[in-house]
């Protein structure tokens, strides 16, 4: 479906998620935007669109697209799992999204839930063991941090060791065994050789050592939460901090309230990485409809973090009043039913934890 001949055609349109940073920075200029809440985008609100933006909470497939002008869909989202890639590609529709745009917040939630869960347990983090299945774009940021905190890394990714690369990995079930902590940062893939759903099922969880830890800030799926609940009780496992839940946003409430710290799935919530993310989907679109470059990533998020937020990670109760994740974890476990509110009402964080080039490496692309 087309423009009416008698249409005159100037801006297109862009029907996007109001919840999408920076929308009237970076698309305000050179279209006509059209907000509309992401989990109630229909056929209909497409009808004059060109350009779709959405965020996790819209499925995006090719029966809500065919049939409109729509040759453009962005997601300022690491995942694809709420858009049928294949089905918009064989239809000529353009898709782009933001793969490590919020990997630095993600591995800085971590970093929050290992100064969190070791303080309130008494316990130290150097010489500890730390776990990281999956070393991509979080997770290879995880494993410098854990090295930074004194802890002796571990790390899993078959596919990586698979085409080569030498590591050095370790298998998965030597990983669960040996780890202190053990932090997941894979996707959700539910068939072939590297299916991670329910990767973690009742035979990891017994690989586990009783005073082992689990941070899980992947996808909720990852978990067999019936095992993760059986061993919290059983005394299998010492604790868990949880982002990420099956069934989302609809979540079990015994798992949350299980959990030591969770959070609405806004690990990725950050101002730098909400930044780096909608200027990913700018880019793509400005090569298609010919827009000029935008601004750096640091000057949208208004700049590199002042120094009072530097704030080193051997102050655990500076680190996490500054994160606010505390906060909204305790409101989480207090209501699980609240799931979809607390993450949308969450006033994105500064990110506060700094290796040496980081900002630079993470946030100029």
């Amino acid at each position: 479906m087309g423009y009416p001949s008698w249409m005159p055609r100037s801006r297109p349109v862009a029907v996007a998620d109001p919840a999408i940073p920076h929308l009237d920075d970076l698309f305000g200029p050179h279209v006509e935007l059209v907000r509309r809440p992401g989990t109630s985008i229909s056929r209909t609100d497409l009808a004059r669109a060109e350009i779709l933006l959405v965020r996790t909470v819209t499925r995006v497939s090719p029966e809500l697209l065919d049939g409109t002008p729509v040759r453009f869909v962005g997601s300022p989202a690491a995942g694809t799992d709420h858009v049928d890639v294949e089905g918009l590609r064989s239809r000529g529709i353009v898709f782009a999204h933001a793969p490590g745009a919020n990997a630095e917040a993600v591995a800085q939630w971590v970093v929050t839930a290992l100064l969190f869960l070791s303080d309130e347990r008494g316990l130290v983090l150097p010489g500890k063991v730390l776990g990281v299945v999956g070393r991509g774009h979080v997770g290879s940021r995880v494993a410098r941090y854990g090295r930074a905190l004194g802890m002796t890394v571990l790390v899993n990714d078959p596919p990586l060791e698979r085409v080569g690369d030498q590591g050095p990995f370790v298998p998965l079930g030597d990983l669960l065994a040996l780890s202190d902590w053990v932090t997941l940062h894979v996707p959700l893939t539910r068939e072939g050789p590297d299916r991670t759903e329910w990767l973690l099922g009742p035979d990891a969880f017994a690989r586990l050592r009783p005073s082992a830890f689990l941070l899980n800030s992947s996808r909720g799926e990852v978990v067999d939460e019936d095992a993760l609940l059986a061993s919290l009780a059983a005394g299998r496992l010492a604790g868990a901090a949880l982002d990420v839940f099956a069934g989302e946003p609809d979540v079990d409430p015994a798992v949350v309230r299980a959990a030591d710290l969770a959070t609405p799935h806004i690990a990725g919530y950050s101002v730098e990485a909400k930044a780096a993310a909608s200027l990913a989907v700018y880019r793509a679109a400005a090569a298609i409809f010919g827009w000029p470059a935008p601004p750096g990533a640091a000057a949208l998020a208004g700049g590199p973090p002042a120094s009072s937020l530097l704030v080193p990670p051997e102050d655990p109760a500076a680190a996490l009043a500054a994160t606010g994740l505390l906060e909204v974890s305790q409101s989480l476990r207090a209501n699980p039913g609240e799931f979809t509110r607390l993450r949308a009402s969450y006033r994105f964080r500064r990110e506060i934890f700094r290796l040496p080039g980081y900002f630079a490496t993470s946030h100029s692309a």
